[in-house]
């Protein structure tokens, strides 16, 4: 586990950007 704020905070932002590319893959799915 890493110790530096930097990593910690790039990290979660990966996270929420790939969570947020994910929904609205499935919303775009279940669309069509």
């Amino acid at each position: 586990m890493r110790t530096m704020p930097d990593g910690g905070m790039m990290e979660a932002a990966v996270c929420t950007r790939a969570d947020m590319l994910l929904s609205v893959a499935v919303r775009t799915r279940d669309m069509s």
